[in-house]
Protein backbone atom coordinates (compact mmCIF):
# COMPACT_ATOMS: atom_id res chain seq x y z
CA UNK A 1 0.00 0.00 0.00
CA UNK A 2 2.80 2.77 1.00
CA UNK A 3 5.90 2.75 -0.24
CA UNK A 4 9.12 1.54 1.35
CA UNK A 5 12.37 3.21 2.98
CA UNK A 6 14.02 1.33 -0.44
CA UNK A 7 10.98 3.11 -2.93
CA UNK A 8 11.56 6.30 -0.81
CA UNK A 9 14.95 6.46 -1.87
CA UNK A 10 14.83 5.57 -5.35
CA UNK A 11 11.70 7.99 -6.06
CA UNK A 12 13.37 11.35 -3.92
CA UNK A 13 16.35 10.29 -4.71
CA UNK A 14 17.67 11.04 -0.95
CA UNK A 15 18.19 9.00 2.39
CA UNK A 16 17.25 11.82 5.16
CA UNK A 17 13.68 11.96 5.76
CA UNK A 18 13.74 15.81 6.02
CA UNK A 19 15.13 16.26 2.46
CA UNK A 20 12.23 13.13 1.63
CA UNK A 21 10.01 14.83 2.97
CA UNK A 22 11.00 18.40 1.49
CA UNK A 23 11.27 16.81 -2.43
CA UNK A 24 8.16 15.07 -2.42
CA UNK A 25 6.38 18.41 -1.27
CA UNK A 26 7.97 20.32 -4.16
CA UNK A 27 6.58 17.72 -6.34
CA UNK A 28 2.91 18.11 -5.58
CA UNK A 29 2.64 14.48 -3.56
CA UNK A 30 0.28 14.29 -0.37
CA UNK A 31 0.93 11.96 2.46
CA UNK A 32 1.14 12.37 6.02
CA UNK A 33 4.11 11.72 8.34
CA UNK A 34 4.05 7.65 9.73
CA UNK A 35 4.91 7.37 14.05
CA UNK A 36 8.94 6.66 12.28
CA UNK A 37 9.50 9.93 10.88
CA UNK A 38 9.22 8.58 7.50
CA UNK A 39 5.99 9.80 4.88
CA UNK A 40 3.51 7.64 4.34
CA UNK A 41 2.87 7.66 0.54
CA UNK A 42 0.76 5.64 -1.28
CA UNK A 43 2.07 3.59 -4.28
CA UNK A 44 -1.57 4.21 -6.40
CA UNK A 45 -1.13 8.00 -5.55
CA UNK A 46 2.42 7.66 -6.87
CA UNK A 47 1.55 6.38 -10.04
CA UNK A 48 -1.30 8.81 -10.66
CA UNK A 49 1.01 11.28 -10.15
CA UNK A 50 4.11 10.22 -12.78
CA UNK A 51 1.54 8.72 -15.24
CA UNK A 52 -0.76 11.98 -15.54
CA UNK A 53 -0.73 13.83 -18.82
CA UNK A 54 0.79 17.27 -18.54
CA UNK A 55 -2.31 19.72 -19.18
CA UNK A 56 -2.19 22.50 -21.71
CA UNK A 57 -3.03 25.86 -20.12
CA UNK A 58 -6.35 27.30 -21.84
CA UNK A 59 -7.05 29.72 -24.27
CA UNK A 60 -7.88 32.77 -22.69
CA UNK A 61 -10.28 35.75 -24.90
CA UNK A 62 -7.96 39.02 -26.01
CA UNK A 63 -9.36 41.26 -24.30
CA UNK A 64 -6.62 43.79 -25.03
CA UNK A 65 -7.50 44.51 -28.55
CA UNK A 66 -11.32 45.89 -27.77
CA UNK A 67 -8.85 48.98 -25.81
CA UNK A 68 -7.09 49.71 -29.17
CA UNK A 69 -9.49 53.02 -30.83
CA UNK A 70 -12.06 51.42 -33.21
CA UNK A 71 -11.22 52.09 -37.13
CA UNK A 72 -14.91 52.53 -37.86
CA UNK A 73 -14.64 56.24 -35.82
CA UNK A 74 -11.49 56.93 -38.02
CA UNK A 75 -11.31 57.86 -41.78
CA UNK A 76 -10.30 53.78 -43.44
CA UNK A 77 -9.04 53.66 -47.16
CA UNK A 78 -12.39 50.78 -47.44
CA UNK A 79 -15.28 52.78 -48.36
CA UNK A 80 -17.59 49.27 -48.11
CA UNK A 81 -16.29 48.05 -44.78
CA UNK A 82 -18.95 46.04 -44.56
CA UNK A 83 -17.63 43.62 -47.44
CA UNK A 84 -15.63 40.54 -47.47
CA UNK A 85 -11.97 40.22 -47.60
CA UNK A 86 -10.92 40.04 -51.29
CA UNK A 87 -14.53 41.65 -52.59
CA UNK A 88 -14.85 45.10 -53.53
CA UNK A 89 -17.46 47.38 -55.01
CA UNK A 90 -16.84 49.03 -58.52
CA UNK A 91 -18.97 50.75 -61.11
CA UNK A 92 -22.39 49.83 -59.58
CA UNK A 93 -21.42 45.96 -59.14
CA UNK A 94 -19.44 44.01 -56.96
CA UNK A 95 -16.40 41.73 -57.98
CA UNK A 96 -14.41 39.35 -56.06
CA UNK A 97 -10.77 39.18 -56.77
CA UNK A 98 -9.31 35.44 -56.15
CA UNK A 99 -5.25 35.32 -55.53
CA UNK A 100 -4.82 33.79 -58.59
CA UNK A 101 -6.73 34.70 -62.02
CA UNK A 102 -8.85 37.86 -63.00
CA UNK A 103 -11.71 39.11 -60.75
CA UNK A 104 -15.18 38.03 -61.12
CA UNK A 105 -18.32 39.78 -61.58
CA UNK A 106 -21.05 38.99 -58.89
CA UNK A 107 -23.45 40.87 -59.41
CA UNK A 108 -24.78 44.49 -58.79
CA UNK A 109 -27.39 43.43 -56.30
CA UNK A 110 -25.79 43.15 -52.56
CA UNK A 111 -27.73 40.00 -51.70
CA UNK A 112 -26.77 38.02 -55.02
CA UNK A 113 -23.31 38.75 -54.68
CA UNK A 114 -23.23 37.73 -51.34
CA UNK A 115 -24.31 34.40 -52.19
CA UNK A 116 -22.25 33.81 -55.67
CA UNK A 117 -19.73 34.66 -53.10
CA UNK A 118 -19.91 32.02 -51.05
CA UNK A 119 -20.16 29.38 -53.59
CA UNK A 120 -16.78 30.42 -54.78
CA UNK A 121 -15.28 30.59 -51.72
CA UNK A 122 -14.16 27.01 -50.31
CA UNK A 123 -15.71 26.03 -47.04
CA UNK A 124 -12.87 25.40 -44.28
CA UNK A 125 -12.07 21.70 -44.15
CA UNK A 126 -11.00 21.20 -40.67
CA UNK A 127 -12.65 23.62 -37.86
CA UNK A 128 -10.57 23.91 -34.66
CA UNK A 129 -10.18 26.95 -33.61
CA UNK A 130 -13.31 30.23 -33.25
CA UNK A 131 -12.04 31.77 -35.86
CA UNK A 132 -12.90 28.79 -38.13
CA UNK A 133 -16.41 28.68 -36.87
CA UNK A 134 -16.85 32.76 -37.39
CA UNK A 135 -15.55 31.51 -40.70
CA UNK A 136 -18.33 29.35 -41.99
CA UNK A 137 -21.02 30.78 -40.33
CA UNK A 138 -19.89 34.12 -42.54
CA UNK A 139 -19.93 31.91 -45.47
CA UNK A 140 -22.78 29.76 -45.07
CA UNK A 141 -25.61 31.39 -42.45
CA UNK A 142 -24.61 35.05 -42.68
CA UNK A 143 -25.03 35.11 -46.56
CA UNK A 144 -28.78 34.22 -46.57
CA UNK A 145 -29.61 37.46 -44.08
CA UNK A 146 -31.12 40.56 -45.03
CA UNK A 147 -28.22 43.09 -46.11
CA UNK A 148 -28.39 45.63 -43.34
CA UNK A 149 -28.58 42.15 -41.02
CA UNK A 150 -25.22 40.77 -42.86
CA UNK A 151 -23.58 44.22 -42.81
CA UNK A 152 -23.77 44.50 -39.22
CA UNK A 153 -23.02 40.57 -38.88
CA UNK A 154 -19.38 41.90 -40.52
CA UNK A 155 -19.11 45.06 -38.14
CA UNK A 156 -20.01 42.62 -34.55
CA UNK A 157 -17.49 39.83 -36.36
CA UNK A 158 -15.11 42.49 -36.26
CA UNK A 159 -15.20 42.50 -32.48
CA UNK A 160 -15.69 39.46 -31.56
CA UNK A 161 -13.00 37.18 -33.71
CA UNK A 162 -9.67 39.21 -32.41
CA UNK A 163 -10.99 38.36 -29.01
CA UNK A 164 -12.24 34.51 -29.21
CA UNK A 165 -11.02 33.56 -32.86
CA UNK A 166 -7.74 31.71 -31.02
CA UNK A 167 -9.41 29.91 -28.36
CA UNK A 168 -11.62 26.48 -29.02
CA UNK A 169 -15.26 26.58 -28.92
CA UNK A 170 -15.49 24.11 -25.83
CA UNK A 171 -12.80 27.00 -24.52
CA UNK A 172 -15.61 29.62 -24.24
CA UNK A 173 -17.23 30.00 -20.62
CA UNK A 174 -19.36 32.35 -19.93
CA UNK A 175 -17.47 34.60 -17.47
CA UNK A 176 -15.14 35.18 -20.70
CA UNK A 177 -18.45 36.41 -22.24
CA UNK A 178 -19.33 38.53 -19.34
CA UNK A 179 -15.67 39.42 -19.35
CA UNK A 180 -16.01 40.47 -23.12
CA UNK A 181 -19.68 42.77 -22.35
CA UNK A 182 -17.64 44.57 -19.28
CA UNK A 183 -14.70 45.39 -21.20
CA UNK A 184 -16.63 46.01 -24.49
CA UNK A 185 -17.16 49.91 -22.73
CA UNK A 186 -20.88 49.88 -24.91
CA UNK A 187 -24.06 47.92 -23.56
CA UNK A 188 -25.95 47.88 -26.32
CA UNK A 189 -23.26 46.98 -29.21
CA UNK A 190 -22.59 44.34 -25.81
CA UNK A 191 -25.81 42.78 -26.05
CA UNK A 192 -25.85 43.08 -30.23
CA UNK A 193 -22.52 40.75 -30.10
CA UNK A 194 -23.57 38.68 -27.63
CA UNK A 195 -26.43 37.47 -29.77
CA UNK A 196 -24.71 37.11 -32.80
CA UNK A 197 -22.25 34.66 -30.67
CA UNK A 198 -24.93 32.41 -29.68
CA UNK A 199 -26.30 32.01 -32.92
CA UNK A 200 -22.79 30.96 -34.11
CA UNK A 201 -22.18 28.48 -30.90
CA UNK A 202 -26.21 27.55 -32.28
CA UNK A 203 -24.85 26.77 -35.36
CA UNK A 204 -21.45 25.08 -33.92
CA UNK A 205 -23.70 22.46 -31.97
CA UNK A 206 -25.62 21.74 -35.01
CA UNK A 207 -21.99 21.14 -36.82
CA UNK A 208 -21.05 18.81 -34.28
CA UNK A 209 -18.35 20.79 -33.39
CA UNK A 210 -19.39 21.34 -29.90
CA UNK A 211 -21.53 20.66 -27.34
CA UNK A 212 -22.81 23.03 -25.78
CA UNK A 213 -23.77 27.13 -25.92
CA UNK A 214 -22.24 29.31 -23.32
CA UNK A 215 -24.18 32.04 -24.00
CA UNK A 216 -27.23 30.67 -22.81
CA UNK A 217 -26.66 31.73 -19.09
CA UNK A 218 -25.62 35.21 -19.87
CA UNK A 219 -27.64 38.36 -19.52
CA UNK A 220 -28.39 41.10 -21.69
CA UNK A 221 -27.05 44.46 -20.11
CA UNK A 222 -30.13 46.23 -19.73
CA UNK A 223 -31.29 48.40 -22.52
CA UNK A 224 -33.15 52.08 -22.48
CA UNK A 225 -35.60 52.28 -25.26
CA UNK A 226 -35.34 54.83 -27.66
CA UNK A 227 -37.96 57.93 -27.01
CA UNK A 228 -37.17 60.54 -29.42
CA UNK A 229 -40.78 61.64 -31.29
CA UNK A 230 -40.16 63.60 -33.95
CA UNK A 231 -42.96 66.80 -33.76
CA UNK A 232 -44.61 67.57 -36.92
CA UNK A 233 -42.89 71.46 -36.60
CA UNK A 234 -39.49 69.41 -36.43
CA UNK A 235 -39.62 67.36 -39.15
CA UNK A 236 -40.50 70.17 -41.51
CA UNK A 237 -38.03 71.90 -40.79
CA UNK A 238 -35.39 69.44 -41.34
CA UNK A 239 -37.01 69.24 -44.82
CA UNK A 240 -36.62 73.54 -45.30
CA UNK A 241 -32.69 72.17 -44.97
CA UNK A 242 -32.54 69.39 -47.12
CA UNK A 243 -32.73 68.55 -50.76
CA UNK A 244 -35.13 67.75 -53.08
CA UNK A 245 -34.10 63.82 -52.93
CA UNK A 246 -34.33 63.89 -49.42
CA UNK A 247 -37.33 65.76 -48.73
CA UNK A 248 -39.22 63.22 -51.01
CA UNK A 249 -37.88 60.50 -49.37
CA UNK A 250 -38.53 62.06 -45.96
CA UNK A 251 -42.38 62.08 -46.88
CA UNK A 252 -42.65 58.85 -48.51
CA UNK A 253 -41.01 57.36 -45.43
CA UNK A 254 -43.49 58.91 -43.13
CA UNK A 255 -46.63 58.09 -45.50
CA UNK A 256 -45.52 54.18 -45.75
CA UNK A 257 -43.26 53.82 -42.50
CA UNK A 258 -41.16 51.31 -44.78
CA UNK A 259 -37.73 50.23 -43.95
CA UNK A 260 -34.56 52.29 -45.60
CA UNK A 261 -33.43 49.06 -46.91
CA UNK A 262 -36.61 48.23 -48.58
CA UNK A 263 -37.26 51.91 -49.71
CA UNK A 264 -33.46 52.19 -51.23
CA UNK A 265 -34.02 48.83 -53.64
CA UNK A 266 -37.68 49.86 -54.20
CA UNK A 267 -38.18 49.08 -58.35
CA UNK A 268 -40.35 51.49 -60.62
CA UNK A 269 -41.81 48.06 -61.65
CA UNK A 270 -43.41 47.85 -57.88
CA UNK A 271 -45.71 50.68 -58.78
CA UNK A 272 -49.06 48.96 -59.84
CA UNK A 273 -52.46 49.74 -60.37
CA UNK A 274 -53.68 49.33 -56.88
CA UNK A 275 -50.41 50.55 -55.05
CA UNK A 276 -46.89 50.35 -53.61
CA UNK A 277 -45.94 46.57 -54.15
CA UNK A 278 -42.82 45.29 -51.67
CA UNK A 279 -41.46 42.14 -50.33
CA UNK A 280 -40.39 43.09 -47.34
CA UNK A 281 -36.11 42.55 -46.58
CA UNK A 282 -36.66 41.37 -43.18
CA UNK A 283 -39.59 39.40 -42.68
CA UNK A 284 -39.75 38.37 -46.23
CA UNK A 285 -43.74 39.08 -46.13
CA UNK A 286 -45.66 40.92 -49.16
CA UNK A 287 -47.36 43.79 -48.50
CA UNK A 288 -49.07 46.33 -50.75
CA UNK A 289 -49.41 50.03 -49.42
CA UNK A 290 -52.97 51.49 -51.17
CA UNK A 291 -52.88 54.60 -53.21
CA UNK A 292 -53.62 57.77 -51.51
CA UNK A 293 -53.27 61.23 -53.17
CA UNK A 294 -51.18 61.79 -51.08
CA UNK A 295 -48.64 59.16 -51.91
CA UNK A 296 -49.23 59.34 -56.04
CA UNK A 297 -48.05 63.01 -55.29
CA UNK A 298 -44.97 61.88 -53.41
CA UNK A 299 -44.15 58.83 -55.76
CA UNK A 300 -44.82 61.52 -58.98
CA UNK A 301 -42.68 64.25 -57.40
CA UNK A 302 -39.63 61.33 -57.12
CA UNK A 303 -40.34 59.79 -60.75
CA UNK A 304 -39.98 63.63 -62.06
CA UNK A 305 -36.82 64.55 -60.16
CA UNK A 306 -34.07 65.70 -62.98
CA UNK A 307 -31.54 63.03 -63.63
CA UNK A 308 -29.10 62.19 -66.20
CA UNK A 309 -30.81 58.78 -66.95
CA UNK A 310 -33.30 56.06 -65.53
CA UNK A 311 -32.73 53.55 -63.28
CA UNK A 312 -34.78 50.82 -62.23
CA UNK A 313 -34.81 51.79 -59.01
CA UNK A 314 -37.87 54.33 -57.90
CA UNK A 315 -34.96 56.26 -55.45
CA UNK A 316 -31.97 56.39 -58.17
CA UNK A 317 -29.13 59.03 -58.52
CA UNK A 318 -28.88 61.50 -61.31
CA UNK A 319 -27.10 58.68 -63.47
CA UNK A 320 -29.33 56.04 -62.73
CA UNK A 321 -27.82 53.77 -59.91
CA UNK A 322 -29.42 53.11 -56.61
CA UNK A 323 -28.18 54.37 -53.84
CA UNK A 324 -26.03 52.50 -51.22
CA UNK A 325 -26.73 52.61 -47.52
CA UNK A 326 -23.35 54.20 -46.75
CA UNK A 327 -24.15 56.61 -49.60
CA UNK A 328 -27.48 57.38 -48.57
CA UNK A 329 -26.51 57.92 -44.37
CA UNK A 330 -23.20 60.46 -45.79
CA UNK A 331 -26.83 62.79 -47.50
CA UNK A 332 -28.76 62.21 -44.21
CA UNK A 333 -25.94 63.30 -41.87
CA UNK A 334 -24.80 66.00 -43.93
CA UNK A 335 -28.48 67.61 -44.17
CA UNK A 336 -28.62 66.58 -40.10
CA UNK A 337 -25.76 68.70 -39.24
CA UNK A 338 -26.62 71.49 -41.20
CA UNK A 339 -29.88 71.67 -39.25
CA UNK A 340 -28.26 71.61 -36.10
CA UNK A 341 -26.07 74.45 -36.80
CA UNK A 342 -28.83 76.82 -38.39
CA UNK A 343 -30.52 76.00 -35.40
CA UNK A 344 -33.94 74.38 -36.92
CA UNK A 345 -33.60 71.36 -34.78
CA UNK A 346 -32.55 71.57 -31.33
CA UNK A 347 -31.87 67.85 -31.26
CA UNK A 348 -30.66 65.11 -34.02
CA UNK A 349 -33.09 62.62 -34.73
CA UNK A 350 -32.62 59.33 -36.76
CA UNK A 351 -33.92 58.11 -40.19
CA UNK A 352 -35.57 55.26 -38.22
CA UNK A 353 -37.27 57.87 -35.81
CA UNK A 354 -39.38 58.82 -38.91
CA UNK A 355 -40.96 54.88 -38.66
CA UNK A 356 -41.48 55.56 -35.38
CA UNK A 357 -43.35 58.73 -35.40
CA UNK A 358 -45.37 56.55 -38.42
CA UNK A 359 -46.68 54.24 -36.09
CA UNK A 360 -47.43 56.43 -32.93
CA UNK A 361 -49.31 59.12 -35.16
CA UNK A 362 -51.56 55.80 -36.51
CA UNK A 363 -51.58 53.18 -34.31
CA UNK A 364 -54.51 51.61 -35.64
CA UNK A 365 -52.86 50.75 -38.45
CA UNK A 366 -49.31 50.62 -37.17
CA UNK A 367 -49.04 46.52 -37.21
CA UNK A 368 -49.72 46.10 -40.97
CA UNK A 369 -48.13 49.46 -42.04
CA UNK A 370 -44.44 48.26 -40.60
CA UNK A 371 -44.92 44.57 -41.09
CA UNK A 372 -44.76 43.47 -37.65
CA UNK A 373 -46.12 39.64 -37.14
CA UNK A 374 -47.36 40.27 -33.93
CA UNK A 375 -49.43 43.34 -32.54
CA UNK A 376 -47.46 42.92 -29.05
CA UNK A 377 -44.43 44.15 -30.89
CA UNK A 378 -45.95 46.78 -32.39
CA UNK A 379 -47.15 47.66 -28.63
CA UNK A 380 -43.83 47.99 -27.45
CA UNK A 381 -42.56 49.83 -30.66
CA UNK A 382 -45.29 52.86 -30.17
CA UNK A 383 -45.57 53.01 -26.52
CA UNK A 384 -42.02 54.58 -25.97
CA UNK A 385 -42.83 56.87 -28.10
CA UNK A 386 -46.47 58.17 -27.06
CA UNK A 387 -46.65 60.77 -24.28
CA UNK A 388 -49.17 60.86 -21.76
CA UNK A 389 -51.06 64.09 -20.68
CA UNK A 390 -52.68 64.77 -17.55
CA UNK A 391 -54.78 67.97 -15.98
CA UNK A 392 -52.90 69.62 -13.48
CA UNK A 393 -54.69 69.06 -10.02
CA UNK A 394 -57.47 72.02 -9.61
CA UNK A 395 -57.59 73.30 -6.05
CA UNK A 396 -60.49 72.89 -4.32
CA UNK A 397 -62.44 76.31 -3.47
Amino acid sequence: MFLSVAELVALTGYKRRSCMIRWLRENGFAFPIGADGYPQVLKEHVRLLLCRQPVKPRSIPKLAVLKKPDAANGPSPQIHRELPERVNFSHGAYFFAPPNGPRIHLGREFGEAMAKWAGIVARPRKIATMAEVMGRYMLEVATRKAPATYRDNIREMAKLRPVFGQMKPGEITAPDIYAYMDARGAPVRANREKALLSHIFSYAIRWGITRDNPCRNVKRNPEKPRGRYIEDVELEAFKAIAGPFLRNYVDFKYLTGMRKGDILRLRVDSLTDEGVSVVQSKTGGRLVYLWTPELRAVVERVRTMPRYALGVNLFCTRRGNPYTTSGFDSIWQRAMRKALVKGLLAERFTEHDIRAKTATDDPENAQKRLGHKTRSTTDRYIKVHQIEKVAALTRKS
